[in-house]
């Protein structure tokens, strides 16, 4: 009986093979994701005092993330004679403001270029490396409490950039440390040491900001182990972290 069916099962075997060989493959290719990390940008300002209600910017430091690109300028702020500062002086920066920054009003007068050039400089910069579509994410290492209000404030008076600013979405790395360091101090300070990031120019906008890109990765990286996911998900997905720390 096995010899009687053997040669139609051979006959079988190979109709079908060559019968496949005549069909089409489909090939489906999907459409590539964006990385949200394409749209990611550190950026830090120093400043000529700690409320962000009255002082001003005196240096921008912004990087897109993995990407050599950047923009980075000393900028002059606007004096207005009906503000009264402290001590009456009408000087860019005071002796302790230079003891940390190294930025001195000399400084600020010869390289210095004026606040609304700088900001739509910063803003431009933006515009023309990132991704057209999708969010926007804007790192700072204490945004939500400094570096986000200066912003917010500057971004009020470009209403050409309207489109651009409803993309923004603020990330604050001191927030993101909280959510699983319990006890600890998170200043950039402590944080970058004990992660053993150099800063080559601490307290100067570029140097901090290059910092920070460093020290993000790294907090993402352990808040991803720490809540036991692939270790790359909180770099992925900026927005979790966003929604997590109940900044919007």
């Amino acid at each position: 009986y096995f010899l009687s069916i053997f040669p139609l099962t051979l006959f079988m075997v190979f109709y079908l093979t060559e019968k496949q060989k005549g069909l089409p493959t489909l090939i489906t290719v999907s459409p590539p994701i964006p990385s949200p990390t394409k749209n990611i940008f550190f950026y830090d300002f120093e400043t000529n005092g700690l409320n962000p209600y009255f002082h001003d910017v005196i240096e921008i430091g912004i990087k897109k993330m993995e990407s050599d690109s950047h923009y980075t300028t000393i900028v002059t702020p606007e004096i207005h004679p009906e503000i009264c500062r402290q001590g009456g002086l009408y000087t860019y920066v005071f002796e302790k403001i230079t003891q940390i920054t190294g930025i001195t009003n000399k400084l600020i007068g010869e390289e210095g270029i004026p606040e609304i050039e700088a900001f739509e400089n910063m803003f431009t910069y933006i515009l023309e490396h990132t991704d057209k579509e999708g969010p926007i994410y804007l790192v700072a290492h204490n945004g939500r409490g400094f570096d986000d209000i200066f912003l917010r404030k500057y971004m009020n008076r470009f209403p050409k950039f309207r489109l651009l600013f409803q993309r923004f979405r603020f990330v604050d790395s001191m927030l993101l440390s909280k959510l699983f360091l319990r006890n600890e101090y998170v200043s950039m300070k402590i944080l970058t040491t004990k992660d053993r990031i150099e800063n080559k120019q601490a307290h100067r906008a570029m140097g901090d900001v290059n910092a920070l890109e460093e020290l993000y990765t790294k907090l993402c990286y352990e808040y991803s182990i720490h809540k036991h996911y692939n270790d790359n998900y909180y770099l992925l997905h900026p927005e979790s972290i966003i929604q997590e720390c109940y900044i919007e």
